[in-house]
């Protein structure tokens, strides 16, 4: 069973779309940071998933794009692959890169005629990447017990390592959830 998505997502963003808590180093004052006060972005992504029913194995492929009139370009693929194990427990485990250029008025530092400046880690050219696992169990064992209402419901836990070249560094995310369907 394969099915294969394609979308794009169009944003127009105006009005004051800088951060006005932070600050950019003008010369001898700090100075709080301009953006232009308008910004277009597209973004074009596509999906492939492929579902193995002899292995109950799903195979993602993702890909998507983006470029907006800041001159920032970016792309993302990413893999991931589904294991069921019987009824007791699904992993998923995925990589995923993400690439980006710098926005046109980005600068390590400014002299004071520039006309825009941004001490936003995200306008920078960077690149990341990211490694994780996921496992699901449903709670499908709780039907006809005491706790019966939650027999829907499935607990998850995941743990994702992030490597980045940008200001935020490098990142360990650990995520707990229940899904309660009702």
């Amino acid at each position: 069973v394969a099915t294969f998505s394609v979308g794009y997502d169009f944003g127009y963003l105006t009005g004051y779309l800088a951060n006005p808590y932070r600050s950019v180093s003008l010369g001898a004052a700090p100075l709080a940071e301009k953006h232009p006060n308008e910004r277009l972005r597209h973004t074009l992504n596509g999906r492939f998933e492929y579902y193995l029913p002899g292995t109950r194995t799903a195979l993602h492929a993702i890909l998507r794009g983006y470029a907006d009139s800041w001159n920032i370009l970016a792309i993302t693929p990413e893999a991931r692959v589904y294991q069921e194990f019987g009824d007791t427990f699904m992993l998923r485990l995925r990589y995923r890169l993400y690439a980006q250029t710098r926005s046109f008025f980005q600068q390590s530092s400014y002299d004071g005629t520039a006309k825009y400046y941004t001490a936003d880690p995200k306008m920078t050219e960077f690149h990341n990447q990211l490694l994780g696992a996921q496992v699901v169990v449903p709670l499908a064992f709780l039907e006809h017990t005491a706790l019966d209402f939650a027999w829907r419901a499935s607990v998850d836990f995941s743990f994702d390592y992030l490597w980045s070249t940008n200001a935020f560094g490098n990142a360990t995310i650990v995520q707990l959830g229940l899904v309660a369907p009702f």
